[in-house]
């Protein structure tokens, strides 16, 4: 009985933290490469369309995350390639805004036809 009351607390906890992580749809209107006070890169990025937030995020369609690992690299590429097409983005957040103070960090961005 108690594993199964442990497997509903952690798959609540899931499902919360995904209830506020922010979601963002539309074309990416603007893309900015900051330093931040470590010296690493941050690229923030603005969508238009619908959005959620995460309550640390002050801006709900803004977004960014550290160049500073491979995947944050990638994520870049996939911005730039998406904003010179002009093609849509779908952005799910991770609920936090470690990589800049008031903009969400993306769990995951996907390009749409």
């Amino acid at each position: 009985m108690k594993k199964l009351t442990l497997s509903n607390i952690l798959l609540g906890s899931l499902l919360s933290f995904t209830a506020f992580a922010g979601t963002g749809t539309g074309t990416i209107t603007q893309v900015i490469v900051h330093r931040d006070n470590s010296g690493h890169g941050v690229v923030m990025f603005t969508t238009q369309g619908n959005t959620d937030k995460a309550p640390c995020s002050t801006v709900a369609n803004e977004w960014a995350f550290s160049l500073s690992n491979e995947l944050g690299k990638a994520m870049y590429s996939l911005v730039l390639s998406a904003q010179a097409q002009a093609k849509p983005v779908e952005v799910k957040g991770m609920h936090q805004c470690n990589d800049w103070g008031d903009r969400e960090t993306p769990l995951y961005i996907a390009v749409h036809n």
